[in-house]
């Protein structure tokens, strides 16, 4: 199973060669919710879909609390979170 994507032509004005060049876009399909993840989970280990769930809440809680303390929250292969902060 691959990532869908499609084609398009792009008119590229700088860089070393200018001119239309194809680009990829992906084509994204339904959106998967915090239900559906922990369903997913359930069916395929022994725990039942509540106690997936309330792990991923705990999981979650444990993130923002992190990021709330100023702290990176490394989890590998999903990915690393940072706080950040934003000011107009």
């Amino acid at each position: 199973m691959g990532v869908r994507y499609m084609k398009t032509m792009k008119n590229i004005m700088v860089g070393y060669n200018p001119g239309e060049k194809y680009i990829a876009k992906i084509v994204y399909g339904e959106t998967i919710t915090l239900d559906m993840l922990a369903q997913q989970v359930a069916d395929s280990s022994s725990y039942n879909e509540g106690d997936v769930a309330n792990m991923m809440g705990l999981v979650m809680k444990q993130i923002i609390y992190g990021a709330l303390n100023s702290s990176p929250v490394d989890l590998a292969k999903f990915g690393r979170f940072y706080p950040r902060i934003k000011a107009k």
